[in-house]
């Protein structure tokens, strides 16, 4: 199976896939990774991968992902999850490609996302670079919201430890 995990900013979609591919001994593909490989880059701040991000997803109508993963010889035959899917333009081919893809969209209140984003920017430096409420402005921030109506399933984070979550969504997808 693969599991694609949207949701907006600090939901918890990386401990959460984390915990999946332990748990289920799936293999993990980041889309942060997946980006800065696709642009020839060692890293990049917030701004320039929402920009580079943005216009890769628009000379390839979202597909490049799709690309990345076909290319990915290593994925044949595994089971995996992607963290994390922020566009519908990017969304739509996985889902149209891989007969078992499910789109898990998790949310939070705004509240305990604020505190998981203060607590991340700790050690995140491209969450430290940008104040919350800076980030929760950026288009792809307001758009991913529309994922939502193409999930599988979706929950809510804000009560349920990580593994929980892990077995939650493998519950609910098998």
């Amino acid at each position: 199976m693969i599991i694609l995990l949207s949701g907006p900013i600090a939901v918890g979609k990386t401990s959460v896939a984390a915990a999946l591919t332990q748990a289920g001994a799936a293999r993990l593909v980041t889309v942060r990774s997946a980006l800065l490989e696709v642009l020839g880059l060692a890293s990049a701040g917030r701004a320039l991968m929402q920009r580079e991000g943005a216009a890769l997803d628009q000379r390839t109508s979202g597909r490049w992902l799709l690309h990345y993963l076909e290319q990915r010889t290593d994925l044949t035959n595994d089971d995996f999850v992607v963290d994390s899917l922020r566009t519908v333009r990017q969304t739509e081919p996985l889902l149209g490609y891989f007969a078992d893809a499910r789109l898990v969209y998790l949310t939070a209140h705004e509240e305990t996302r604020r505190a998981r984003y203060a607590a991340a920017a700790a050690t995140d430096p491209l969450k430290r670079a940008v104040p919350f409420d800076a980030a929760m402005q950026h288009r792809t921030e307001i758009e991913v919201v529309a994922l939502g109506a193409l999930a599988h399933a979706s929950i809510a984070t804000d009560d349920l430890e990580v593994e929980e979550l892990a077995n939650e969504i493998i519950a609910r997808l098998t």
